[in-house]
């Protein structure tokens, strides 16, 4: 579950339902089992980004290094 405070703080966190109780004062899923409201899901804090995974940098395809190379030589060759 999110949760972001009202404040200035821009600040967003992913919580359990318990904690939530906690900071609220409302049990908002009073049927749900104990085991479930104390298990807070591994949800990404930015849109399509995913909290498990290690921010790994985007590499270029190896075809388009290449057409990028060939690109580079003919301008060099054209400058000539």
């Amino acid at each position: 579950m999110y949760y972001a405070p009202n404040d200035e703080s821009e600040r967003i966190d992913v919580i359990s339902i318990d904690e939530l109780t906690t900071e609220i004062g409302i049990d908002v899923l009073p049927m749900l089992d104990s085991q479930s409201k104390s298990q807070a899901f591994d949800l990404p804090l930015k849109a399509g980004e995913s909290s498990d995974t290690p921010e790994v940098p985007v590499e270029e395809p190896e075809w388009m290094l290449f057409v990028w190379a060939i690109l580079e030589w003919l301008i060099a060759q054209l400058q000539a």
